[in-house]
């Protein structure tokens, strides 16, 4: 009793419920009265009313990614299928991190909002769009689904954006593999990937990702994909590259 439940109100004087709705189902099924604090707040349009939505609990109780980027239709304003849209929100993250993954505690405050991490990936939408026009083309359901983790998709998008002719080769290859000989740094990745528990190791990832990337953008063969603790996640061709170890 007392708590606050919220409501969007619109020009047309309708109101949208934006905060409480466990609270109000938990009444409806107990059948009892309980009396709430309401808080009114005005929304000028439509998009005022999905930030509001999602901005709410950012810090206790934060929103899924699913309903941070279904408030602000990610997935149909730029027709990019919604499980290739939730890791790009997170692969964003890693890019304003400087291509690595930072512990929550220590990341910097901002990044650690629905604002903060929507305006991280916001201008690397076009390319995660052009990122899942290239992987659609594997056709191994379990392979593209490691494709499409953040951490990869974090180094495509920062090479599609800088190198756009060399990197839409160098990731189709790595989701094709066709024909490809051994000691090609795209062949070399595909099997990383398939075989080895990168994934679930964001920063081991990133970093086998730009070791096979920067191994073909410089014309070597890499029949052998390491990565080392002091390794980093240094793409060339990219303003990444200056923080190469």
């Amino acid at each position: 009793p007392g708590s606050q439940i919220a409501f969007g109100v619109m020009p047309d004087l309708r109101v949208h419920l934006v905060n409480g709705q466990h609270r109000l189902a938990a009444v409806v099924q107990a059948r009892v009265s309980i009396e709430f604090q309401l808080l009114l707040i005005p929304c000028a349009t439509l998009d005022d009313l999905h930030a509001l939505y999602y901005r709410f609990d950012a810090v206790q109780r934060s929103r899924t990614t699913e309903v941070v980027l279904q408030s602000v239709g990610v997935a149909d304003h730029y027709h990019i299928p919604r499980t290739l849209a939730k890791a790009a929100y997170h692969a964003g993250l890693f890019i304003a991190l400087g291509l690595r993954n930072v512990p929550g505690g220590s990341r910097p405050a901002h990044l650690g909002t629905p604002d903060g991490a929507l305006n991280a990936i916001e201008p690397w939408w076009p390319y995660v769009r052009k990122y899942g026009d290239i992987i659609a083309e594997c056709d191994a359901p379990n392979f593209r689904r490691k494709l499409t983790s953040s951490s990869v998709m974090a180094v495509a998008l920062v090479t599609l954006k800088y190198q756009p002719t060399k990197a839409a080769e160098f990731w189709s290859g790595v989701a094709l593999n066709l024909n490809m000989e051994r000691g090609d740094p795209r062949r070399t990745l595909n099997i990383a990937l398939n075989e080895r528990s990168l994934l679930g190791i964001e920063q081991a990832t990133m970093i086998a990702c730009s070791v096979a990337w920067n191994a073909w953008f410089s014309g070597r063969q890499l029949k052998i994909l390491k990565v080392t603790y002091h390794s980093s996640c240094a793409p060339l061709g990219t303003p990444f590259a200056n923080r190469r170890s």
